[in-house]
C-alpha cells in the first residue's frame, strides 16, 4: 500500500479526497446517499457537519471538473509528442 501525504483537514480537502476516492476505487457515486457512509465519515471528522459532506449531484460535479481537467492536460500533453507516440497490436 502507498503512503499518501496527510494535509491538514479541510471541507475541501475531504470533497476532493471523496471525489478521488469515488474514482479511484470505480464506487457509485451513489455511495454518499448511503446513511451507513455519511455516518461512518462523521465518525470519523467530529467537526464535519451535514451540509459538509456532499450529496451525489455535488459529488458529480467534482468528478466532472476533475476529469475536465485531467483529459485538458492529457490532450495539451499528447499535442506536444508528435512522433513520440507508437501503436503496437497484438492478432
Amino acid at each position: 500500500m502507498s503512503s499518501f501525504p496527510r494535509p491538514p483537514f479541510s471541507v475541501a480537502a475531504c470533497k476532493a479526497a471523496l471525489a478521488n476516492w469515488i474514482v479511484a476505487d470505480d464506487q457509485s457515486i451513489n455511495v454518499v446517499e448511503c446513511p451507513e457512509f455519511r455516518h461512518l465519515v462523521f465518525t470519523l471528522q467530529e467537526s464535519l457537519s451535514e451540509k459538509d459532506l456532499p450529496h451525489r449531484t455535488a459529488i458529480w460535479n467534482l468528478v466532472t471538473l476533475a476529469w475536465n481537467c485531467h483529459f485538458a492536460e492529457l490532450k495539451s500533453e499528447l499535442e506536444h509528442t508528435v512522433g513520440k507516440i507508437s501503436l503496437t497490436t497484438d492478432l
